[in-house]
């Protein structure tokens, strides 16, 4: 089996080389292109939540909406080039110069039947990524269709905070889709659908587990708090007291075990410093500038949660989006900028824009201005910086390529 991983390597390897000759390159596309068809999107998303916030009560215009909402995104995001540190990766998968194998080491079911639909039929790779980013857009949809007061503010918030996530975590932002589907059917009561779904995730990703098991326990365990105080206890002990080089000795003891055929499994085993201490953190990866901000960051969206947890506390199925968007934060706090758990995060994370609007919408019917205005303040220094600095500080990582510019 080591043979096997190490051919693979080897292919992926050689495709990335062979991809550079091609003129493929981190820098690829122009920023301006980028930055406009960015904006584009922004104000396409605000026009069309505006329009399903303030639709009739039979929500006579919602499908005029989404459509222009789902075709923008899915078009502006699936024709990126070789944006995001994942591209080449899932290109290669897809692209039948390479349909010898699959790059992606053991990959589950699906993912790899949907792999070989593409070998199989020579369809360009791009309409994959057109597909996921449908797929993500339609379940954001479905979820302002049963929230369409929070449209407005939904749609544009869940573009600026999730852009550099689902450009880069492919895989698992599809898996993530149907974690969203699940929740949709659940706030349907359609739980024969909702299982359904929550099978699928872990044939894409097995990782996808986690989120399923968060999922249900959210879903069918009732947590009695009337105030959030237990959870600010528990983020302050995760910020000041605990220390992420604790996860050294947790390291250590994997990088001994030996999970002989499992080739995904014994490969992070292999490299568990990589993704379990500061060896794989993004200030080592990315620069201390990122990973500070990162920080920055998480300090931000622990005060999103303290007012999520008032948005939230009597919706019952809104609770699931906020221990969600909480579990998120804690991860993030707890592990710092160590690479492998921000992804257990990310599991969690596309919820947290849906809980931005959410509270928002109901912020706007409060009458206290004092406070309007904090939330306001505090959202507004979410959205500059997560939105536009963090894009700006990724864009020489990430790329600004458009299809065109193969």
């Amino acid at each position: 089996m080591k043979i096997a991983r190490d051919y693979r390597l080897i292919i992926l390897i050689v495709g990335f080389l062979n991809l550079n000759s091609m003129g493929w390159s981190s820098s690829t596309g122009d920023p301006f292109v980028y930055w406009s068809f960015y904006v584009l999107l922004v104000l396409i998303l605000t026009y069309c939540g505006w329009g399903i916030s303030n639709d009739d009560e039979k929500q006579t215009h919602f499908r005029k909406y989404a459509w222009i909402a789902g075709i923008s995104y899915s078009l502006i995001e699936g024709l990126r080039w070789l944006r995001g540190a994942d591209y080449y990766h899932y290109y290669m998968d897809l692209d039948t110069n390479f349909k010898a194998t699959v790059c992606t080491l053991d990959p589950e079911p699906i993912y790899e039947w949907w792999v070989n639909v593409f070998h199989s039929t020579e369809l360009h790779p791009s309409i994959a990524f057109i597909i996921y980013s449908a797929l993500l857009i339609y379940g954001v949809l479905l979820i302002f269709k049963r929230y369409p007061k929070a449209a407005v503010w939904g749609l544009p918030v869940f573009f600026l905070m999730t852009n550099s996530q689902t450009e880069n975590i492919i895989r698992q932002t599809l898996a993530s889709c149907f974690l969203i589907f699940a929740y949709v059917a659940y706030l349907d009561d359609k739980k024969k659908l909702m299982f359904a779904m929550l099978c699928v995730v872990p044939l894409i990703h097995s990782a996808g587990l986690y989120g399923v098991a968060l999922f249900l326990f959210f879903t069918y365990v009732k947590i009695p708090l009337k105030q959030p105080w237990i959870l600010v206890a528990l983020y302050l002990f995760a910020y000041y007291i605990w220390n992420p080089d604790w996860f050294q000795g947790f390291a250590d003891y994997l990088s001994k075990l030996n999970l002989g055929d499992d080739v995904k499994g014994q490969s992070y085993l292999d490299n568990s410093d990589r993704w379990f201490t500061s060896e794989g953190s993004i200030a080592t990866v990315l620069g201390n500038g990122v990973a500070q901000f990162s920080m920055l960051y998480i300090t931000v969206k622990f005060l999103v949660n303290l007012f999520g947890f008032y948005a939230c506390r009597n919706d019952r199925k809104l609770q699931t989006v906020y221990y969600f968007a909480y579990i998120a934060l804690i991860i993030q706090t707890m592990a710092g900028d160590i690479e492998l758990f921000t992804r257990f995060a990310h599991w969690t994370d596309l919820m947290v824009p849906i809980l931005v609007s959410i509270v928002i919408t109901k912020v706007n019917m409060s009458k206290n201005k004092q406070y309007k205005i904090l939330v306001y303040t505090v959202f507004a220094v979410n959205f500059i910086f997560y939105g536009l600095i963090r894009s700006l500080g990724s864009l020489p990582y990430a790329g600004c390529g458009f299809i065109w510019d193969k």
